[in-house]
Order: structure tokens, then C-alpha cells, then sequence
């Protein structure tokens, strides 16, 4: 355990490109893209047009672009707008270790892109400290497992107990990772980020489904930012933050549940987490994306009509249960966080899409009826710890029953997606706001992004982009 804080930093120093294989590189690649995707999508939604118009009018000096704002103002403060607009997109990708406590891409990639464009950062380099961010997230958060005597897991919402928001409280550190990175640190600056990261990580749980939940992610890029600035200049931290008791894991070491090990065990070899990813189809909460799925697949199978239900049951998690349980949802942010809603949206149009999470959708009568319609429940064959899959009973006014179960949604490492079909659902949302040839400056920087020199141009477009 002595020593943590020392050896992840000096990995973080000196992995190369090379350490890593092509299908983990992939991964990085499509995160990135998603993460652009998520930028331009946020933008316009009603918290991103309030954050531009804030910066707006307190821009600082123009070093970087804000995404659809049309200027540039500091580097921590376009890192923090892309948190937010990325966040408020809904579309980030996640992991749950074990179905447990969560993170995802937009608490740290933001910040990974502002950086990049500030910074001149080659594409290998902005690759590099993708996976890197990544994998330190996905181990800060396994870390703090409750485990048997046999040494399996037996709860991994050992923070989110308390309240914590480990996407959030996990990812200020993460994002100091890909900055630290980025900047070129030492391994004795890079410790000092991460230790003065975490005395700016926070975040709730119970923001969940509101506005709040948005700012968090823009604060870690912000945060990560500056840890790594304030480091380079020569600012210190606890240089031992992580494996102490009233550390990073401080809040919960009491419980005696925290594995630290988990920090450095195999650090640097494959697999790497990024391939623990589940990629997002829609701009909603991760856990409605394997209901959303099998409700899409059973009603196109089964031509299945709106006037022909009687009742929709969703099997879900507990965590499902807990954050998208919301029979009357009353804004946009909320209804991304339903189950009711998003059910009724698929069966009256057997999509969601840009257009799903909006005003006018949720002002639908045909929505609200049909969304009533539809019982949440736990079904007690699943483990405690959590299921991917979904399981839903769709009865019928005729009196009959349709059950359908998947394992799990398109996109997570059950039933992964390639980097083409990633491509293809960021193509689909970048064409919501930005013109053709726009779309393909994005898709054809990022297709090759191990080949560029930097990514100026693209992030250089994205700032000024006109609506089509």
C-alpha cells in the first residue's frame, strides 16, 4: 500500500501509445467521439444555453473555444462548459463495476478536449491520456468494494451510501489524470495534482435528474484543470493521498472496506478499463438503456400498437428503482431519468432521439397517458448487486402477456458495439446542429485521430458552428 500515490503517478508519466493494443485504442477513440457528440448536443439544451450566456459575459482572456458560443475565454472555464454540455446531453458512457457505484467520460474528457486544443496536443497524446483518465476513474472507484472473506465482491455502493456521487467525487481525479498528462508533469507534479484534486472533489447523489448533476461534471474538468496548472506552478498536496485513512477514500476507510491494492495491482497491463465501457444509444440515464431496448425489440416484433397495451411492467434494479422511478416527470432534465416517460416515447414512436427529452414531448397528453400505464418493479430472481439486463410483461387488452429478457443493453461489453456503429450514433445526433460537412470534419478528426497533429481545426469549428 506505501507508495500508491507515487507509483500511479509515475504510470501516468511514462505509459506510451505503444503499451497499448489497437481495440483499446478504439475504445479511447470512441469515447472521445461520444464526448464531442455530447459538447455540440448540450450546447443547445436549456442549461447549456444558460452556461454559454454566463461565460459570455464573464469571459476571460480567449485561450479556448466554447462549443456553439461563438468565443473563446480561459481554459478552466471552456473545460467547465464542456462538462456541463457534454453531461447535459445525457449521452455520456459509463461503467458500474459489479452494478455498483458509477463514472463516465463526460466528468473528465471535456477537460481532456480543451487541453488539447490549448495545448496543440498531438491525436496519440490526447489517446493516451483518455485511457489513462479512465483507468485511474474505474480503479478509485473499485477500490472501494466491500469484499467476503474469499476476497469477491459483495457491495460496491459502499460511497453512494452515503450520498457521494463517485462519478463526481471519482472524476475531479480523473480529470487532473488526462490534464497532468497533457501538460507534461513529472511524476512529483503529477502527485501533487492528484493530491490537490482531491480536495475539490464532490458531488451528491441526490442530484441525480436535476441541473445540479450537470454543474458536478463541469466542476471536475474545471478542477482537474486547475489541480494540474497549480501543480505544474509549484503548489503541493498530501503526497501519499491515496493510501491514507483520511485521504482520498477518508469518507468510507472507517467502514474497512476500502482495497487500495486495487490502485497499482497489474497497473499498465491489459486488459484496460476502457473496455469495461457501456456505450450510450440514447440521451437518457444508463440504467433505462436495456428497457429502452427491449421494449423497442418486442413491440416492432410483435407489431405491437399504443391503443393495444393494458399495462407495461419493467423489471429494474435497485439502483434503477432508486433514480428512474419517476412517474410524472416535470422538466426535460427529470424525464431523462424515467422510465414511464421513455417507455412511452418508444411505443408511440419506436424511437428516442434528440427531439425525445424536450418541452413539447413532455407537454404530450398521448405521453402522459400511455406513461401511466407503466409499473416499475424489482424482480427477486435478480442478484442484490445489480443486473445489466432488463425484463418487462407487456399485457394486452386481449388479455394477453408478451415477457421478453435481455442481458444486457447494445453497448455494454455484453453485447459491445463497434467503432463504426459508435460512429454512426454520434453521426445521428451531430446532424441535429451541425451541417454535413461540419459532421465529417468531426467524424474524419476523430477516425484518425492517432494521426493528427492536433485538433485545432476541429474544436476551432465547433466554437463558431452555425445551426443548419
Amino acid at each position: 500500500m506505501e507508495g500508491t500515490t507515487q507509483k500511479v503517478a509515475e504510470w501516468i508519466v511514462d505509459a506510451k501509445y505503444g503499451d497499448f493494443p489497437q481495440e483499446t485504442i478504439d475504445y479511447a477513440k470512441g469515447l472521445l467521439l461520444k464526448t464531442v457528440t455530447g459538447m455540440v448536443i448540450g450546447a443547445r439544451e436549456p442549461i447549456g444555453k444558460t452556461i454559454t450566456n454566463y461565460l459570455a459575459r464573464t469571459a476571460g482572456p480567449p485561450v479556448a473555444g466554447v462549443t456553439g458560443g461563438g468565443f473563446k475565454t480561459t481554459l478552466e472555464d471552456a473545460a467547465y462548459a464542456h462538462g456541463v454540455f457534454a453531461h447535459s446531453s445525457e449521452l455520456e458512457d459509463d461503467e458500474f463495476p459489479k452494478t455498483g457505484d458509477a463514472h463516465g467520460n463526460f466528468w473528465s474528457y471535456p477537460a481532456i478536449l480543451s487541453l488539447g486544443e490549448t495545448l496543440f496536443s498531438s491525436g496519440r497524446e490526447l489517446i493516451v491520456s483518455a485511457i489513462e483518465s479512465w483507468e485511474i476513474l474505474s480503479r478509485l472507484t473499485r477500490a472501494a468494494c466491500a469484499k467476503n472473506t474469499e476476497g469477491n465482491i459483495i457491495d460496491n455502493t459502499v460511497a453512494a451510501a452515503t450520498g457521494i456521487s463517485t462519478a463526481a467525487y471519482n472524476g475531479t481525479i480523473s480529470a487532473t489524470v488526462g490534464a497532468a498528462r497533457l501538460m507534461g508533469l513529472n511524476a512529483v507534479q503529477t502527485q501533487h495534482a492528484l493530491s490537490l484534486s482531491v480536495s475539490h472533489a464532490a458531488g451528491k447523489v441526490a442530484q441525480l435528474g436535476f441541473d445540479a448533476h450537470f454543474i458536478e461534471s463541469g466542476n471536475s474538468c474545471r478542477t482537474g484543470v486547475q489541480s494540474a496548472i497549480f501543480a505544474r506552478d509549484g503548489l503541493t498536496g498530501r503526497p501519499d493521498i491515496f493510501e491514507r485513512p483520511d485521504g482520498v477514500f477518508g469518507p468510507i476507510w472507517h467502514k474497512g472496506l476500502v482495497d487500495v491494492e486495487v490502485m497499482t495491482k497489474d497497473l499498465g497491463k491489459p486488459p484496460y478499463a476502457v473496455h469495461n465501457v457501456e456505450f450510450k444509444k440514447y440521451g437518457c440515464c444508463n440504467l433505462m438503456h436495456a428497457t429502452n431496448d427491449n421494449i423497442l425489440e418486442v413491440i416492432e416484433a410483435n407489431d405491437i400498437k399504443p391503443e393495444d397495451i393494458e399495462k407495461i411492467e419493467v423489471g429494474v434494479t435497485m439502483a434503477g428503482d432508486r433514480f428512474c422511478n419517476r412517474a410524472n416527470p416535470q422538466s426535460p432534465t427529470e424525464a431523462r431519468f424515467s422510465y414511464q416517460f421513455a417507455a412511452a416515447e418508444i411505443v408511440l414512436r419506436h424511437k428516442i432521439d434528440y427531439s425525445t427529452f424536450s418541452e413539447k414531448r413532455l407537454a404530450d397528453s398521448d405521453i402522459r397517458e400511455l406513461a401511466k400505464k407503466v409499473e416499475v418493479f424489482i424482480p427477486e430472481e435478480w442478484p442484490t448487486m445489480g443486473h445489466p439486463g432488463s425484463k418487462i410483461i407487456i399485457t394486452l387488452k386481449d388479455g394477453r402477456k408478451i415477457e421478453n429478457e435481455v442481458e444486457a443493453q447494445l453497448g455494454h461489453p455484453l453485447r459491445p458495439l463497434s467503432l463504426d456503429q459508435i460512429t454512426t450514433v454520434s453521426k445521428n445526433f451531430l446532424d441535429v446542429y451541425l451541417t454535413s460537412d461540419q459532421t465529417d470534419i468531426v467524424l474524419e478528426t476523430m477516425a484518425k485521430l492517432e494521426d493528427r497533429s492536433d485538433i485545432r481545426s476541429m474544436m476551432h469549428m465547433l466554437t463558431y458552428f452555425h445551426e443548419r
